[in-house]
């Protein structure tokens, strides 16, 4: 989990919930349910490629690019309804968190 605060800096804070959740519990998200909090663009193969050469040209192209918080991240809510873990490791690897 080195670096996951990364997510955090460039995510909204209202999402910060989301992402919390994603870390503790280990849940895969899809793609189009990732867009916007934790990834920017989500499409075919063969689009995403179209997107990544848009934006590594210059060309124009409709994301946004969302802005970087390099403060102490402050308000982080760990009041969460997580799950029950599947196994004992999980619960430990949470106390650590």
């Amino acid at each position: 989990m080195e670096g996951c605060h990364w997510s955090f800096r460039k995510a909204k804070k209202e999402d910060w919930p989301k992402l919390l959740t994603l870390l503790l519990e280990g849940k895969q998200v899809s793609a189009k349910e990732a867009v916007g909090w934790l990834i920017d663009y989500s499409a075919s193969q063969e689009d995403a490629l179209k997107m990544a050469w848009e934006l590594t040209s210059g060309k124009d192209h409709d994301l946004v690019k969302r802005d970087l918080n390099e403060k102490a991240l402050k308000g982080i809510s760990f009041d969460l309804k997580l799950q029950a873990p599947e196994n004992p490791g999980m619960e430990a690897a949470r106390k650590q968190s």
